[in-house]
């Protein structure tokens, strides 16, 4: 073995120093023409300042060619000789645009090709503005409380991002659920743009500052008390009026904002139907209250109790009988007229049954005592009704004389 390896050692080692002179010789001082393909950083050159590039190729490859050398002494120690660039100036915003690709190479060295030969570029162009920040109530609070104000701060944030997202935005909504809350509350929310919410769009967007301080003020509502009016419907029976109605209780407490209850100075109960009736009655019922009435009332029954009266009229009768008051044995009273005519007040129902053939007068002696001769006043009265009734004249005069 060792024999092998050793056996015309002379003449091995020339001929690797052949081969490697040779190799010299060839790559080095003869520089073969070759053709390398390279994979390059693709730069846009000549960029819009309110413009961002989207859909961009990052990497080109170049094709090339030329002497060994040079391709080993320009490219492989300093790589930024190979350039690749796409001129933008004038590509055109918010659209697809196809660039050529230019590829400056050191000195020495042809371009094959390039792969691709041209690009698609998007140039989205940016703007930003200012917009408020308003607060969404969502919810209704506590009966009985409500929101006295509310509030972002800041009041305003930046927007920045492509002009056909962001263009027509005017305002950002901070939503803030007071549902049941009787306290106020203040909040850290993240601003978001609602409009962008439910898009895949708003990746470029940005929103300064990101975040805001919510200020919710919740405070028990101002209250009065109001009267409480009984709502009346139909008509009572004829002859008879409603005298007194009276509510218990009388007033009720309302709350809500000062600007609605300054303004109310009743509330109505639910109709009450009188029709026909002929006595009094006690009813209970709820109050009448408008759902969007802008205020809040406990609606607890109310005990509604109407008394009626009789409606009187003055009928005119003529010719009524007087009828003299007895006096005794011995004397006798002589009317000045034995008929009248008196105009009689008395209850509808009554009145209209009431004629002169149905009706005479009583008569008595006013302030009688013992008798005698002369000039006396008499007393008149419709006999026999069960109903006072007034008259007019209610008094005569009258003579007391002895009997023949």
């Amino acid at each position: 073995m060792k024999y092998f390896v050793f056996e015309n050692f002379s003449l091995r080692l020339l001929s690797v120093v052949v081969a490697v002179i040779g190799w010299f010789y060839v790559n080095i001082i003869v520089n073969p023409t070759v053709e390398r393909q390279f994979e390059v950083e693709l730069a846009l050159t000549d960029k819009r300042g309110d413009c961002v590039y989207k859909n961009v190729t990052q990497k080109v490859n170049i094709f090339m060619k030329g002497g060994r050398r040079e391709i080993i002494e320009n490219y492989y120690p300093v790589k930024s000789k190979l350039l690749a660039s796409a001129n933008v100036s004038k590509a055109s915003a918010d659209s697809v645009n196809k660039i050529p690709v230019n590829v400056v190479l050191p000195r020495g060295l042809e371009l094959v090709k390039t792969e691709p030969r041209e690009i698609e570029v998007t140039p989205v162009l940016i703007e930003q503005h200012t917009v408020e920040v308003n607060v969404i109530l969502q919810g209704t609070v506590k009966q009985g409380y409500y929101v006295k104000s509310f509030g972002a701060r800041p009041e305003t944030a930046l927007i920045k991002g492509p002009q056909k997202l962001i263009g027509g935005i005017k305002q950002i909504l901070a939503p803030v659920n007071v549902a049941n809350l009787d306290a106020g509350v203040t909040m850290k929310q993240p601003l978001t743009i609602v409009e962008l919410a439910g898009s895949g769009d708003n990746t470029d967007v940005t929103i300064t500052p990101k975040d805001a301080e919510i200020n919710v003020e919740i405070q028990p509502l101002p209250s009065r008390q109001v009267n409480i009016v009984a709502q009346i419907s139909g008509k009572v029976a004829r002859g008879f009026k409603i005298a007194t109605i009276v509510c218990d209780p009388q007033t009720i407490l309302i709350k809500g904002p000062l600007k609605v209850i300054d303004g109310v100075n009743e509330i109505l109960t639910e109709a009450v139907d009188v029709s026909n009736i002929k006595s009094g009655l006690v009813q209970n019922v709820n109050l009448h209250v408008l759902a969007d009435c802008g205020y809040v009332v406990e609606n607890k029954p109310v005990s509604i109790t109407i008394t009626l009266q009789q409606v009187y009229k003055n009928q005119k009768l003529t010719r009524v009988k007087i009828i003299p008051p007895t006096v005794g044995a011995e004397y006798e009273v002589v009317l000045e007229k034995d008929f009248i005519d008196i105009v009689a007040n008395a209850p509808v129902n009554i009145i209209e049954e009431i004629d002169t053939s149905s009706i005479s007068l009583e008569s008595k002696i006013l302030n009688g005592g013992g008798f005698e001769t002369g000039s006396v006043t008499l007393e008149l009265s419709i006999k026999d009704e069960s109903v006072p009734i007034e008259i007019k004249p209610s008094q005569i005069k009258a003579h007391i004389k002895m009997k023949q």
